[in-house]
């Protein structure tokens, strides 16, 4: 009885001492992670939108939070074509509508959320993975302190995941939330399924679950279809034990006849979809692309180790190789070839299973983006947020072999948390170093000047910020620098129309109207460049000038809400009102739903006598305006004419507070 008593007692301490390995660390990563992740990153939650950003938060689509199934659509807004990136259009739909009134903090905020958990997931992940690997003598399985080394390589890995300057690129820009999101609902799948395979039972529940969530990831960003290889990867990297082996076998070819076709299928389509929308960008063949690729590669490789701020930067120019003859090429080509095969011998021959699997994550979850299809930006660190994982798992797990094979035992696991330490350390200055180039586009694009001083795209960008702030002299420098290296890859119409715009501003009309004569020379189906000169012909007096412009302009895009309330106002000034009251209407129609077309409208409907038409425009300019004073008089006055008193003298005195003179004038004419 004694005997049947104590070893309960073992086997319910044994139970509590597992469930305390289990749950212990897991608290610890969730309540480190994210205080260490904003205590970094929290200089970033007032800053204002950078580069593109603004494209991400201010769609009709997000603004609005359209049905669900909108954002799943190819072309959601006239004003700009989104691929199959759904859920993270959709997420700031949510952000957008919850919290509107507090600028873009709170879209920040959710991006370093979302960073902290995929650190976290990390963190599982590598967890997980140790389990799985069969590591050769000398290496984690065999040594004392692998209990310990199982949380620390893992969480030390999360850690590095989270501080890395080059994920700073991630974080503080709100277009890349689709990494964000990729990363989350990849990682949590093939976290699913790792959990069905290490369980060793049929726990279908987990495989159900990551397959559930894959498209979530896919719908996220479309480079989550090389997760299939991952997925396929990780069967054959099972432990040989006769129960796993037979389940492996059973869903290798489970994957294979049923699953992977219909997951290949999935990702071919959005990968194309994505494909079709930069069609017209392309800058090269696949094979200068590819070749270009071997250097930028081997770039990105020692800014991983080595992530100096002077290395690092939002807008590299990068010169498209067209020889494997070149220097660089060779190189370069070599050098992954070679790394890539070690991987496959370092797999296929169980040397050492977690580096090979590290190496191969890298190329496959970089190949999307450096590979064959070429894209507009040859080099850009947002696209290493997924692929680093692997560097990660090749860097936690080489330091603590080396560790293991020169230091003394019992001093192994000190030595890697003092050396990974430092490297943390290192890697958390360079961030901090760093967060102050994302404060505006004025400082993210001066950082891209120092250290690329003939940049074209760095001197428009930071001339179209200085001019956003009205400061045009500074503008028309940086436009004339863009000019004058003019090595621009795409749009090279662009910086014509961003100076002609800035000499419209400072009434030098004969010159504006140069630039963009040029602009459309460049590129004579630019509807930017008829737009903007349709504008300017108007302010000169050459309405039918103007007006040819801008009809060209909507026949090259004619689902652009801004071009129709252009003509409708140069119909205005051709004293046409019904043929700009149309323009009006189907500018309103096409998702313009600001408030000067509100005001426009019902100004134009009240100018003609339509009061009953105009109060509803009027109404919804001051729900958009509520302290526009000017609306309020004049719907004053619609209601006047209307014999409704009580409403007019409402607004009269509304307009008047806002310090309206006729507003006053009519409210005490309204008492008489």
């Amino acid at each position: 009885m004694n005997e049947k008593i104590k070893s309960d007692e073992i086997e319910l301490h044994s139970d509590t001492s597992r469930k305390t390995r289990y749950y212990l660390p897991l608290f610890i990563i969730c309540f480190t992670y994210p205080i260490i992740c904003f205590s970094l990153y929290y200089p970033i939650l007032d800053n204002p939108t950078i580069f593109d950003d603004s494209l991400s938060v201010t769609l009709k689509a997000v603004q609005h939070l359209s049905p669900i199934f909108h954002y799943f659509v190819y072309d959601i807004d006239a004003n700009m074509n989104v691929p199959h990136r759904g859920l993270a259009l959709m997420s700031h739909g949510l952000v957008w509508n919850l919290f509107n009134n507090n600028g873009f903090f709170w879209f920040y905020f959710f991006n370093i959320l979302l960073h902290s958990l995929n650190a976290m997931l990390v963190s599982v992940f590598l967890n997980l993975f140790f389990c799985l690997s069969s590591l050769p003598h000398n290496t984690l399985e065999s040594n004392t302190f692998s209990k310990d080394i199982r949380f620390l390589l893992p969480f030390s890995g999360g850690l590095l995941f989270l501080i890395h300057p080059v994920q700073l690129n991630v974080v503080a820009y709100l277009a890349q939330r689709t990494s964000l999101l990729m990363v989350f609902f990849g990682l949590l799948s093939l976290i699913f399924f790792l959990r069905f395979i290490l369980s060793g039972k049929r726990e279908w529940h987990w495989y159900i679950l990551a397959f559930i969530i894959y498209p979530a990831a896919l719908f996220s960003k479309e480079n989550s279809v090389t997760l299939v290889v991952l997925y396929l990867l990780l069967l054959f990297m099972s432990n040989q034990n006769t129960a796993i082996e037979r389940q492996r076998k059973f869903l290798f070819i489970q994957n294979i006849v049923f699953i992977l076709p219909f997951l290949i299928l999935i990702g071919l389509y959005v990968s194309f979809m994505h494909y079709e929308t930069h069609t017209e960008l392309f800058l090269s063949s696949p094979m200068e692309y590819f070749m270009t690729q071997c250097v930028v590669i081997s770039e990105y490789i020692s800014i991983l180790f080595l992530p100096l701020p002077q290395w690092l930067s939002i807008d590299w120019f990068i010169p498209v190789y067209t020889s494997f003859s070149q220097r660089p090429v060779l190189s370069g080509f070599i050098f992954l070839t070679t790394l890539f095969f070690t991987a496959i011998y370092l797999i296929s021959s169980n040397k050492n299973r977690v580096l090979g699997f590290g190496i191969i994550w890298f190329f496959v979850t970089l190949a999307p983006d450096s590979s064959f299809l070429p894209l507009p930006e040859t080099k850009v660190e947002y696209r290493l947020y997924m692929p680093i994982i692997g560097f990660i798992m090749v860097f936690v797990v080489t330091l603590w072999l080396l560790i293991n094979r020169f230091a003394k035992e019992h001093i192994q696991a000190t030595l890697y948390k003092i050396f990974m330490a430092l490297i943390l350390l290192m890697f958390l200055m360079f961030t901090l170093a760093r967060i102050p180039v994302f404060d505006s586009e004025v400082t993210l694009w001066e950082d891209v000047i120092k250290k690329n001083p003939k940049n074209s795209r760095a001197y428009q960008n930071r001339g179209a910020s200085l001019f956003d702030q009205g400061k045009y002299q500074e503008a028309l420098k940086d436009f004339n620098k863009c000019i004058d290296f003019n090595n621009l890859k795409r749009y090279p119409e662009k910086p014509f129309i961003n100076r002609g715009e800035t000499f419209k501003r400072l009434k030098r009309y004969e010159e504006s109207l140069n630039d963009f004569n040029k602009a459309i020379e460049i590129n004579n189906k630019s509807s930017v460049a008829y737009f903007h000169r349709a504008n300017l012909q108007k302010i000169m007096g050459r309405i039918p000038e103007a007006l040819e412009d801008i009809n060209k302009a909507i026949n090259i895009s004619p689902d652009n809400n801004l071009y129709y309330f252009e003509r409708g106002y140069i119909y205005l000034a051709a004293d046409k009102p019904q043929s700009a009251l149309k323009d009006l209407s189907s500018s309103i129609k096409l998702g313009n739903s600001s408030f000067l077309i509100f005001m426009v409208r019902g100004s134009l409907y009240h100018w003609m006598g339509n009061c009953s038409q105009a109060i509803p425009d009027y109404t919804k300019a001051l729900e958009i305006n509520p302290k526009n004073d000017v609306t309020y008089n004049n719907r004053g006055t619609c209601y006047l004419s209307l014999h409704n008193i009580v409403l007019a003298k409402k607004d009269f005195e509304a307009s008047c507070k806002l310090g309206n003179k006729d507003g006053c004038n009519n409210a005490q004419k309204v008492k008489e």
